[in-house]
């Protein structure tokens, strides 16, 4: 066997990614992880909503629905700058809900995402496996044949 050059092997997954970008595109826009985004979204909003109404005129930091947003996001996604803080029991209750929820939906997203992308690469190994043992099989049904054809011939030689 011929020993391929280390660049050529190194390129094999790049030039998988098309196909692997189109598992990505169509896991992205399944309902299931449509809901996700949904839902995860409605979370941010009302946590925000909740936060800014209570939060308003309350805490020195919070003038603007920008000022919520910020917040609402740092808080989702576990950043947390602190450079805006809850000052009312209302919008630190807030502030846990969103904690809660942006770790709930970023694992279940997380997992979600992955477990449907291969479960998508599972079905075309599968289906590349069938293609393959029907070529085996092929080849083996040609062999007889051949095999047969050989033992006749052999048969007619006096």
């Amino acid at each position: 066997m011929k020993p391929t050059h280390p660049l050529r092997s190194a390129m094999q997954p790049v030039r998988q990614l098309p196909k692997y970008s189109l598992y990505l595109l169509k896991t992205l826009i399944s309902p299931v992880m449509v809901f996700f985004a949904i839902l995860g979204n409605l979370c941010l909003g009302a946590g925000i909503y909740v936060f800014y109404v209570h939060e308003k005129g309350m805490n020195p930091h919070v003038h603007t629905w920008f000022d919520a947003l910020w917040w609402g996001m740092s808080t989702v996604t576990t950043v947390g700058y602190g450079d805006i803080v809850p000052v009312t029991v209302e919008g630190r209750i807030s502030g846990l809900f969103l904690m809660v929820t942006g770790l709930i939906l970023f694992i279940s997203f997380s997992a979600l995402l992955v477990s449907m992308f291969f479960a998508r690469a599972e079905r075309e190994l599968v289906q590349t496996q069938n293609i393959t043992y029907q070529e085996f099989e092929a080849v083996m049904e040609e062999l007889k044949q051949l095999r047969d054809e050989l033992k006749s011939l052999k048969g007619i030689r006096p």
